[in-house]
């Protein structure tokens, strides 16, 4: 693991940036063509985690596939698949989920965070949420991959309590709770608060959520976390709260070109 992705899971993205810039000019110098793929993608996934949305599809694209080991190119494309999901380009999406199939084949079970999220984002899309949360709850037992399955915990529980399956939603709230405990990483205690949040429907503790999704500078989930905060809010008749939590919701997906996300938050809303 590079010292980059070491301390993007640490939510230290400072040190994490410049490392991996660091490591981008080596690479670029040596002209080592894995090198300067994994390079480009480590900095591709800090640029994707942080917000940086159109940052990220550039590196993610820079290095051309045939020199990219299964690994990285599983990456790429899920970072790809991800953004243009949320941005309301599902066909640019399904033809990253398309490239990708090839390598995830390579590297058999091991676990590709934004590969498993875009996949489930492609059920979901369906209507098929069953399935969506098969593909973020199949990792239980990769310990060893810990980074790569932390950040799946918030979503399954969220299509799990949309599906009613609450041993599932309790399993996994159970392992953000488990991995937050006597820890200080920011995200590590914004999932278990999220998750704990969605199994009760409990509308501070989500807020709580985006705060420390906010302290760890990643948009992405702090957005969810108040689109759920307010739907909370709502359903117990909390209006102006929730409307305070629904517009701060669609500023952070505004901010990541998420159109899709805002199109569904203002057609919900106005329902509700």
């Amino acid at each position: 693991r590079s010292k980059a992705v070491t301390l993007g899971d640490l939510d230290e993205y400072d040190g994490a940036f410049a490392a991996a810039r660091q490591a981008q000019q080596l690479a670029d110098r040596a002209g080592i063509m894995v090198r300067r793929a994994q390079a480009h993608c480590s900095l591709g996934e800090l640029l994707f985690n942080t917000g940086c949305w159109d940052e990220a599809l550039t590196e993610v694209g820079v290095v051309q596939e045939v020199t990219k080991d299964p690994g990285v190119a599983c990456c790429d494309h899920g970072v790809a698949a991800v953004i243009c999901f949320h941005r309301g380009d599902a066909g640019a999406a399904r033809e990253h989920l398309a490239a990708a199939a090839p390598h995830a084949e390579r590297i058999g079970n091991r676990v590709v965070g934004t590969l498993a999220l875009a996949r489930s984002q492609a059920f979901e899309q369906e209507g098929a949420l069953a399935e969506a949360l098969n593909v973020l709850t199949g990792f239980a037992d990769h310990a060893e991959e810990l980074d790569e399955v932390e950040d799946l915990l918030a979503d399954g529980v969220r299509l799990a309590t949309k599906v009613g399956n609450t041993a599932a939603a309790q399993t996994l709230t159970d392992r953000a709770a488990a991995l937050a405990q006597d820890s200080e990483i920011p995200h590590r205690q914004a999932n278990a608060l999220c998750c704990r949040g969605l199994v009760d429907h409990d509308a501070g503790r989500l807020l709580k959520a985006a705060e420390r999704y906010h302290d760890a500078r990643r948009p992405l989930l702090g957005a969810k976390a108040l689109e759920a905060a307010a739907g909370a809010l709502v359903d117990t008749g909390d209006r102006d709260p929730a409307r305070a939590a629904f517009s701060r919701a669609v500023d952070l997906y505004s901010s990541l070109g998420a159109t899709r996300d805002v199109a569904r938050l203002q057609a919900r809303f106005r329902a509700a």
